[in-house]
């Protein structure tokens, strides 16, 4: 957005397509533009959007930052509509020791959502840096215990009217009361869940002498978007979305897992995206991907290096998959062309296949080279 030897472009820009562009402007940075603040500052105000990325560190970093919150939603010109919230603590090596002391006692997000400004937002997006060295380690120790990473409590979000939530490194999604998690997001749209720890937006507990055993249940009646990456979960999964069009799942294939997308799938729904990131029992696998038999159109399938494309060969009948991507890997020729024969068999309207896969053996050059012989002949 800077003036060049072209002269000032922005001012040139009818309002309501300023508007959209000063809708992504970071609150730090557009207060600290001269141009915006001298010519546009009233019309970022009233953008609807507020966009926060800061730095953490030290002891009073977080207060600093809540402050800093608090005042760009208080220049807020109109109900702020839009609100991300990106934070980094600024010291990678220590991370996880200074955000536990910084947010330990504290809750960021409820601090910031809970002001008057933000009770009508309809697209939130929280999220913490990543690190090098990996969400695996950083899950780890956040499941432990040992470290917490921006507790949200549901009952703080705002929910009626929410459309849009986008989570990265939270931890106990937990409604307050059955009753509250029944009617909670009624007009959510899209939902992403990147590494959140301990994911229960609906709840049924089952105690016992002994543990408590948890099934997740998302339950989004509008939601069409549902993305979750690498979240922990413990137990069962259920998901109830009868109007959900895309789902993309990166993770464990958990047992059971149940989709209630409708009573009669929805002819539209069209893209599922599955990456399993460990190795998987078979029956596990099969009773996963079930659950999307009937509805998709698009299946993108990758399962770990060490699975060969045998192991995710189908049983049931797919009537609606016309685009197949499987990622796995492959050792001899038989198994492999028996793989391949096993999932066109399943997929009856099949206009497309790719295969990317990954050779294991002295035998797999010449698959590869079959395969990519062969790879424009029709189905």
């Amino acid at each position: 957005m800077a003036i060049g030897a072209g002269g000032d472009r922005l001012s040139a820009l009818p309002d309501d397509l300023l508007l959209r562009v000063l809708h992504f402007a970071n609150a730090v940075e557009a207060a600290s533009t001269s141009l915006l603040s001298r010519r546009f500052g009233a019309l970022w105000r009233s953008s609807g959007a507020v966009n926060l990325a800061a730095r953490v560190p030290g002891a009073g970093g977080r207060d600093a930052f809540v402050r800093a919150a608090d005042a760009a939603l208080a220049a807020a010109g109109r109900v702020v509509t839009r609100l991300t919230l990106h934070v980094d603590d600024g010291d990678h090596s220590g991370y996880c020791t200074s955000m536990y002391n910084l947010l330990r006692d504290h809750d960021v997000v409820d601090a910031v959502v809970s002001h008057p400004a933000a009770r009508r937002v309809e697209e939130l997006r929280v999220a913490v840096a990543v690190h090098p060295f990996g969400h695996d380690k950083i899950n780890t120790m956040i499941s432990s215990g040992s470290v917490r990473i921006y507790d949200i409590k549901l009952a703080s979000l705002p929910s009626k009217t929410l459309r849009v939530l986008d989570l990265t490194n939270c931890r106990n999604l937990t409604p307050a009361s059955a009753a509250a998690a029944a009617t909670a997001f009624p007009w959510l749209d899209t939902l992403r869940l990147r590494h959140c720890i301990s994911v229960y937006l609906v709840s049924d507990g089952h105690s016992s002498d002994v543990w408590t055993v948890w099934s997740t249940r998302l339950r989004f009646p509008a939601a069409t978007v549902l993305v979750l990456i690498n979240c922990d979960t413990t137990g069962a999964m259920e998901i109830y979305a009868p109007r959900l069009r895309s789902f993309t799942y990166k993770g464990d294939a958990v047992q059971p897992f149940d989709l209630q997308i409708s009573p009669a799938p929805p002819p539209d729904m069209a893209l599922v995206n599955l990456h399993f990131t460990h190795a998987f029992c078979r029956h596990d696998y099969l009773h996963f991907i079930h659950n999307f038999t009937m509805a998709i159109k698009v299946l993108k399938l990758k399962a770990p290096a060490s699975r060969h494309l045998s192991d995710m060969a189908f049983v049931r009948v797919f009537p609606n998959i016309e685009h197949l991507e499987l990622d796995g890997a492959y050792d001899t020729w038989n198994k492999t062309a028996a793989a391949v024969a096993s999932i066109l068999h399943c997929c009856p309207v099949l206009r497309e296949l790719k295969l990317n896969l990954v050779g294991t053996s002295k035998n797999s050059k010449r698959v590869q080279h079959f395969f990519r012989r062969n790879s424009q002949v029709g189905f």
